[in-house]
């Protein structure tokens, strides 16, 4: 699977600080749990879960390949039913967010099975992700996701319905000036002061704008 836009600016974004336990739901090649291994400390343990199989196993190969190959693990399972010992300080997932076809829609009948799989939320709908992120969190821990701006009413309450509470949201547009697309998320079992902020991924010329720079200078070679 290739590196998106999304998982990009969420690692970037994301702060695992002090970390101990760190988990990657649906990790797909791994980069969400590369991201975290190289911006916590060396004492942190990654665990990056995927439901497929060969998505596991290139995220395995790629982290062997990595500075932080003790640090990281992956496994290949659904989260909804995975044993995992002991819970997590960091949870971060890109999860799927696109609701299944219904009706006429052959929006998705293109897309091979893993890809289906990374992009429908059938295989793990807010819900029931909300759910395992509560079971699986510490009491001090934090949980960050992205999703669309039109599920930000779903998601809040979602969250709150599992004893989540969002802290922290990025309002993302694909350019400067737009509607934002995506929001970027940091829950937490207390409730706090919500700080929003926005972000635009390019300018009206097409370049990548100072502050999505600045954001991913740590992992974009590029910048």
């Amino acid at each position: 699977m290739k590196v998106n836009t999304d998982s990009m600016l969420l690692g970037s974004w994301a702060q695992p600080g002090n970390a101990k336990r760190v988990l990657d739901i649906g990790t797909g090649s791994g980069i969400l749990a590369l991201m975290m291994a190289q911006k916590a400390s060396s004492a942190a343990q990654i665990t990056a879960v995927d439901i497929d199989g060969l998505a596991a196993a290139q995220a395995a190969q790629n982290f062997a390949a990595s500075p932080w190959s003790t640090q990281l693990q992956a496994l290949t399972g659904d989260i909804t039913s995975l044993t995992l010992s002991g819970r997590f300080d960091v949870i971060i997932t890109n999860p799927p967010y696109f609701e299944s076809v219904s009706g006429d829609s052959r929006a998705y009948t293109t897309l091979t099975t893993e890809r289906a799989t990374a992009r429908i939320d059938d295989s793990l709908s807010p819900a029931t992700l909300f759910d395992v992120v509560s079971r699986q969190l510490t009491d001090d821990g934090i949980f960050y996701c992205v999703y669309p701006v039109s599920r930000e009413t779903l998601i809040t309450e979602t969250a709150e319905k599992a004893g989540l509470y969002a802290s922290q949201r990025l309002y993302v547009s694909a350019v400067v000036d737009k509607q934002p697309y995506l929001i970027a998320w940091r829950f937490k079992r207390q409730r706090n002061c919500l700080d929003s902020k926005q972000l635009a991924i390019r300018d009206g010329n097409g370049e990548y704008t100072s502050e999505f720079r600045r954001l991913c200078r740590e992992f974009y070679l590029k910048f």
